[in-house]
């Protein structure tokens, strides 16, 4: 069997996510055929013993996923000294060794979070690089004015955000384009002229 990287087997194994793996490597916790493990170090599933905490690690074929609706005042993670956290509310008879969530919800958000011990999954989901697409949706206080939509169109940090019409997503810049698109071509309205700038004279000219 090929060898892959120690912090890919640990989270397959369901001992904990990659990032979680490669702490518990650089902590000096994982063992490798009698000898301390390095970050970047590879293994043989099949060959090599590999050991954290003094505990041998196995391979686990099956994997859990689990679908949880995070309540208000839940944190997204794996343990917490003062805060009730998505694993403390996994019954008794779902929970597993190395189930961690999927991504976060911030403690006020409620909503779907993952949780599962499948670390390679999770990376595949999680990987900018994959573009996998999220949405959320916001409750507001008070009703969004047309005022509001331009604020979010001239904001450079929002480069997407969605309209739901039909329960059907579409590109909010689209919606806009349509919006635009449909008034009268006789139209009072006129851009505001452009102020010019003033040439700074350099010293000493």
């Amino acid at each position: 069997m090929a060898e892959i990287r120690l912090q890919k087997f640990l989270s397959e194994c369901s001992v904990a996510s990659r990032r979680k793996s490669e702490e518990l490597i650089r902590d000096g916790k994982v063992w490798v055929n009698g000898k301390k493990a390095s970050i970047g170090d590879k293994v043989d599933p099949k060959r090599d013993d590999v050991t954290v905490n003094g505990k041998k690690v196995t391979v686990v074929k099956q994997k859990y996923y689990i679908m949880l609706n995070k309540p208000q005042g839940v944190i997204s993670a794996t343990e917490d000294r003062t805060q009730k956290t998505v694993l403390d509310l996994v019954p008794k008879e779902l929970y597993r060794n190395g189930l961690f969530p999927a991504g976060r919800l911030d403690g006020d958000t409620t909503g779907f979070v993952l949780l599962t011990d499948d670390g390679d999954f999770a990376h595949r989901i999680l990987s900018p690089k994959n573009h996998i697409m999220k949405t959320y949706h916001a409750a507001l206080r008070d009703p969004l004015t047309d005022e509001d939509i331009e604020k979010f169109k001239e904001n450079p940090s929002i480069q997407f955000a969605y309209q739901y019409m039909n329960n059907t997503p579409t590109r909010y810049m689209d919606a806009v384009k349509d919006k635009r698109s449909s008034k009268p071509s006789g139209s009072s309205e006129q851009a505001a002229p452009k102020k010019k700038r003033k040439k700074k004279q350099k010293k000493g000219a």
